[in-house]
């Protein structure tokens, strides 16, 4: 399972290792698996209706209080991430460049994918 998880955060680095994001690419890549990681929990408290209980203790009539309580929410996740995956440990990593591409296809599947269920479950929700 770390294995599959590095490989993941790996194609993320290398995406965000170009460019303008040259410098942040760990903490990119570390806060773009925090947020894939949330995606799913959030559909999956959305199918187990669990979700308005979660909604409950975040909601604030203030925005700045809602932000704070929100960012708890993910900060666990990067600091475990942080943690288990260090920046030379990705660096480190070798993969067969046609294995990194069929990563990348699928990654991107993956992503679009899961916006897909969200939504359709965050509708589901809303319409039942």
């Amino acid at each position: 399972m770390k294995r599959k998880l590095a490989f993941i955060l790996y194609l993320l680095y290398r995406y965000y290792d170009k460019g303008a994001t040259r410098t942040i690419a760990y903490e990119s890549a570390i806060m773009a698996m925090s947020f894939l990681i949330f995606l799913n929990l959030a559909t999956l408290s959305i199918y187990f209706s669990v979700h308005k209980d979660l909604y409950s203790l975040v909601n604030s009539n203030d925005g700045y209080i809602k932000i704070i309580k929100g960012s708890l929410l993910l900060i666990p996740q990067i600091l475990i991430l942080g943690f288990v995956f260090k920046k030379d440990y990705l660096r480190n990593l070798k993969f067969n460049q046609s294995i990194v591409k069929l990563g990348n296809v699928l990654l991107i599947l993956y992503i679009i994918a899961s916006f897909i269920i969200v939504s359709l479950f965050a509708t589901r929700d809303v319409i039942f």
